[in-house]
């Protein structure tokens, strides 16, 4: 297997500056923001949301290097799907968040009442 240069050196030369800035947005929110922070604080999954919603923006960034409103929207929407989607899957697997020491909302919230929560107001603002 022979080894590549960086990724984000590789959008940079050979598809524009904006998307690799976008990559590297990607890379240093997660591993330094979000990774972190789901130790610390039940809004981790929020932050999270944006790494993971930066890939449309940069899928747009390459074939149009710009962000306008249409990207946005984009981002937006997954934004917004990841807090269900997620939340779903952190309160079925609640118990080995708990064992590793993560604070997420499906540890914190016994009940599942503010985890619900977001499961009806979420999606009601999407349709």
């Amino acid at each position: 297997m022979r080894h590549r240069p960086c990724g984000i050196a590789e959008l940079a030369l050979f598809v524009n500056p904006l998307t690799s800035f976008l990559a590297a947005a990607t890379l240093v929110s997660y591993l330094f923001l979000y990774t972190p922070l789901k130790r610390i604080t039940p809004h981790a999954t929020l932050v999270g949301a944006v790494p993971g919603a930066i890939p449309p923006l940069m899928g747009w960034a390459a074939a149009r290097n710009t962000i306008d409103g249409d990207a946005l929207l984009l981002f937006g929407i997954l934004f917004f799907w990841q807090m269900p989607h997620f939340l779903s899957l952190a309160w079925m697997y609640r118990r080995d968040y708990s064992r590793a020491g993560y604070r997420l909302l499906s540890v914190i919230d016994l009940q599942g009442t503010q985890t619900c929560g977001i499961f009806s107001f979420i999606p009601w603002h999407l349709s």
